[in-house]
């Protein structure tokens, strides 16, 4: 393509136009300054080089600029003319007419006459695509997406159209949707997505070391799809669908012809076709279609042919106009396939069957991305899928945060003081109060905040009270046009949730109108019995349009979102003692993960309705125990307690069951390694979870380990280690002398006993430096709630001050890969030779994806029985980090100087061979990040 422009007032605008279309695959840009050096007629060789290309594209502003010698006319109308002569395709782009032209580039009146005249031309042949452009990136957009738009017109290539079905997807996620927040006289007031949209992040685990600051530094969520098979996982509330219909939205704005930059900045190349089905819905066609025994149906419940003839029927319920062998072939090519909400299918088996469809659609359209969502374990997701990469929704940061805060002021007031002065007043709310800090990590959470916030409600601190605040807030919210109470219209949902929730086939997250209707029917007692089905229907009709708390899909109802129904669900619970007794007790619904955050809302709302209440409820969770459960039964028991008690910290609610702490004491049995074969990990991790924030006992000890010291061969090389990096060789012989090394990293519940005897401000411990830089470990509070898990986010001069407080000191590389090898020469782990696997250590194929309780591995212990040594957390040095010497050594303490020290150990983030005895990595001193921590060590004399 050749572009051509006029002059010095569309320089900046020219340049960037020109690094895009650069960049376009397939296409090679042409412009002027690419022969001012040539020596060569200028006009000659330009007019020339414009008949070579297959597209033109001008850019015209105000400026006439320079032309060939002896004429009137300019290099842009010289090479618009040789196009005209070539029959190229013409794309024009005229400046506005109230572009700014500055005084210094004002031109002689014959030149201006000239210029409105060639301008004048351009309008009268009707080939102008735009007139007017606001900056450079909206100018770019638009000559890029006419180019893609021609580039599709002019393909030849015939079939199926699908923009019905791409206007769809792009009508059905191009809006965020705030219920209930009146704007003007708006009942619903509708975000565009691309404005409001808060970018996510996660952290992608690394298959090879990348050194020093920034080594695993939170990136946006899309760079994840770089993988062409995804799970992502986050907690209920975390944006994973927002995400999805984000990047749909912005695979349609491009496929549409709308905007072809749009899936350049949020997915990978070339733009893929998107397709987008909600789990459950799936799910449900599936076990309608196998109820009905239809003709041609897939013979399986986990057959990759489903998804085509789920499509096949969308589209014929639609009208989209597509059949079977479009969306197969789509799947065969460059596609995106989106699979949301995998936790949300109603059972454990239909749950699997449908992991199991993904795996195996993966495996059939090798060729496509496949993108599935789910919640973690804990809350009923399914988050393993062979040969998919599992990814983490980290929570949002302040920055995020305060980018959200400022694109919501911004979309209800436009730019202004009042959009300041409204993103002040929010932000200072929200940080108001730890607990209200916590919850705004949370993007459901946050958007519920503001708009509480927006309707001048005190912001609750707890998140059963933000749900139900929210849920009385929407139901209030056009109560004068009801004949009903709010009360009464929460009285009808709550009973449509817990029917939806109670189900014997299991929690429904959707359900017909009809149905609906039917369960709704019976209460509307005031009107004739052969008219309640209808007046059940017209209340469903008009809260779906008032309050929002229900929103339709085609013939299917579901709750805004799915923590709604959650709420509403515990909110019946609460109110129904016998039924709470029968679905949680006697069924045995208590320890469902999908039933895991309803039973979380629900001990909140019994906790506000008075402590004998949320007493009972507890009490009745110890009664299921019996003096002879055995411990996997307790282990559960006191997780789900734990869990409980950490929602309701804001609320300071204590336990008064003796019970509890009985059973509390014998936790310290899910440490032994007899206990991880014996209890799933996510029970033995609540239940530690849970040992922490009562007060492990193990921290109370004396965890100071001896080591003998003694001579080693310290580091490790090719070919005896495959994976060994050159810095950790040359192998050479240390002797370290005797020492004591803390038995586990240090533990957020130890720091907090430095920072509370004032440590950060008695300069005496540090004196490595560092002092009256820091107040506090990132993220305090948030790291507050596990208190026995390793600190993080910590500097070296913080994890050096700490030491120093402790009356030790960090250990330097030789104690450390000593203490780690366990006297035992050339082993490759601290616990040995054996590959590591999920019994031995905290690492990223290990699946935690968090850190976890300190000692919660013991088979990945040394035989003095040091833990976490492994994974976990990468763990400061004293040392510099630089090059070992051949030479023998006594007590090595690194280089003199540096600009990094040394870690080691890995982390819960990292791959299996960051976990070796001799592995080693660096950062910068003043670095923190979440997977940083440390230990202690003490000299011990030598006998």
């Amino acid at each position: 393509m050749f572009l051509s422009s006029t002059g010095a007032d569309l320089r900046a605008y020219r340049e960037t136009v020109y690094t895009a279309l650069h960049r376009l695959d397939g296409w090679h840009c042409v412009r002027m300054e690419d022969f001012l050096a040539s020596g060569r007629d200028v006009d000659t060789f330009c007019r020339t080089e414009v008949k070579k290309c297959d597209l033109f594209i001008g850019i015209i502003g105000f400026r006439f600029g320079d032309g060939p010698n002896g004429t009137k006319e300019s290099y842009t109308q010289r090479e618009y003319q040789a196009a005209v002569e070539a029959k190229l395709t013409r794309l024009l782009f005229l400046a506005p007419d109230d572009f700014p032209v500055p005084a210094n580039l004002r031109e002689p009146e014959w030149k201006l006459g000239a210029q409105d005249a060639f301008r004048q031309t351009l309008h009268n042949e009707r080939r102008i695509l735009s007139i007017g452009f606001t900056n450079p990136d909206d100018l770019t957009t638009k000559v890029v997406t006419a180019i893609r738009n021609w580039e599709r017109e002019t393909s030849g290539t015939h079939g199926a159209d699908p923009t019905a079905y791409l206007q769809a997807l792009w009508d059905d996620t191009r809006f965020i949707d705030i219920r209930g927040l009146r704007v003007g006289n708006e009942s619903v007031y509708r975000f565009d997505i691309d404005k409001l949209y808060t970018p996510l992040t996660t952290v992608i685990a690394a298959t090879e070391r990348q050194e020093g600051p920034g080594e695993r530094e939170a990136v946006p969520l899309q760079k994840a799809l770089e993988n062409p098979r995804v799970v992502l996982v986050g907690d209920p509330g975390a944006g994973k669908s927002t995400f999805l219909r984000r990047i749909a939205y912005a695979a349609c704005e491009t496929l549409l012809g709308r905007n072809a930059l749009a899936a350049e900045q949020m997915l990978p190349k070339p733009c893929p076709f998107p397709i987008l089905i909600r789990a459950a819905s799936l799910a449900e066609h599936i076990r309608k279609c196998n109820a009905a025994a239809s003709a041609g149906c897939p013979t399986e419940a986990h057959s990759p042919a489903w998804l085509i003839h789920y499509l096949n029927s969308a589209s014929r319920e639609n009208n989209w106009g597509l059949d079977a062998d479009f969306f197969r072939d789509k799947l065969a090519g460059a596609c995106l396939l989106m699979l949301d909400g995998l936790d949300e299918v109603p059972d454990r088996i239909q749950r699997k069957a449908m992991a199991r469809l993904a795996e195996r659609a993966a495996r059939a359209h090798a060729t496509a991305r496949v993108v599935v969502t789910s919640r973690p374990p804990a809350y009923g997701g399914e988050t393993v899928i062979p040969e998919f990469v599992t990814v983490q929704i980290g929570p949002l940061e302040d920055k995020a945060v305060d980018t959200f805060v400022q694109n919501w002021c911004r979309a209800l007031h436009g730019d202004g003081d009042k959009a300041a002065t409204h993103q002040a007043e929010l932000l200072d709310a929200i940080r108001s109060r730890p607990e209200i800090q916590e919850m705004a990590v949370n993007p459901v959470m946050l958007t519920a905040l503001a708009s509480l916030h927006w309707n001048r409600t005190r912001l609750p601190d707890q998140r059963s009270e933000l749900y139900e605040s929210v849920l009385d807030w929407l139901a209030k919210a056009h109560e004068e046009k009801r004949t009903m109470s709010a009360a009464q219209c929460l009285a009808l949902m709550q009973h449509l949730a817990y029917t939806m929730h109670a189900d014997p086939k299991g929690k429904q997250v959707e359900v017909t109108r009809f149905d609906a209707a039917e369960i709704l029917a019976p209460r509307f007692r005031d009107v004739a019995e052969e008219e309640r089905h209808a007046a059940a229907d017209r209340f469903l009709e008009e809260e779906e349009i008032d309050s929002g708390i229900l929103v339709s899909r085609g013939n299917t109802l579901r709750y805004w979102h799915l923590t709604f129904q959650e709420h509403l669900a515990a909110r019946a619970l609460a109110s129904r003692d016998a039924d709470r007794r029968r679905l949680l007790f006697d069924e045995g619904r208590l320890y469902l993960p999908e039933w895991r955050e309803t039973v979380l809302l629900l001990a909140g709302i019994l906790c506000k309705q008075g402590q004998e209440r949320i007493d009972g409820f507890l009490g009745a969770i110890l009664d299921g125990l019996g003096s002879d459960a055995p411990l996997p039964a307790r282990a559960r028991a006191v997780g789900l307690i734990g869990r409980i008690l950490q929602d309701l910290q804001s609320w300071n609610y204590r336990i008064g069951d003796p019970r509890y702490q009985q059973n509390l004491d014998r936790m310290i049995e899910i440490f032994n390694a007899k206990a991880v074969h014996e209890i799933e990990f996510q029970t033995r991790l609540e239940a530690a979870e849970a040992l922490g924030q009562a007060g492990d006992p193990r921290l109370e000890k004396d965890n100071w380990v001896p080591i003998d010291g003694g001579t080693f061969r310290m580091g490790a090389k090719k070919p005896d280690a495959p994976e060994a990096y050159d810095d950790e060789s040359p192998v050479h012989q240390v002797t370290v002398s005797p020492f004591s090394i803390g038995r586990y990293p240090v533990t957020v519940a130890e720091y907090d006993r430095f920072i509370a005897a004032g440590g950060y401000k008695e300069k005496k411990f540090w004196k490595a430096g560092g002092y009256g830089k820091f107040e506090a470990p990132g993220h305090w509070q948030r790291q507050l709630r596990y208190p026995n898990r390793p600190v993080v986010e910590v500097s070296w001069y913080e994890a050096a001050a700490y030491c120093a407080w402790a009356e030790g000191r960090l250990p330097t590389e030789a104690e450390w890969e000593c203490a780690a090898r366990g006297g035992r020469e050339g082993t490759r782990y601290p616990w040995g030779n054996e590959k590591p696997d999920r019994s031995r250590a905290n690492y990223f194929e290990g699946g935690a994806h968090q850190p976890t309780p300190v000692g919660m591995y013991p088979e990945g212990a040394t035989p003095q029985h040091v833990l976490d040594l492994a994974g976990n957390v990468w763990e400061w040095t004293a040392d510099w980090f630089g090059g070992y010497q051949e030479a023998a050594a006594t007590n090595p303490k690194g280089p003199k100087k540096g600009t990094a020290k040394a870690i080691r150990g890995g982390s819960y983030f990292d791959v299996t061979l960051f976990l070796r005895a001799a592995g080693r990595n660096w950062n910068v001193p003043d670095y923190r990040n979440f997977y940083i921590g440390f230990r202690c060590v003490r000299e011990l004399l030598s006998l």
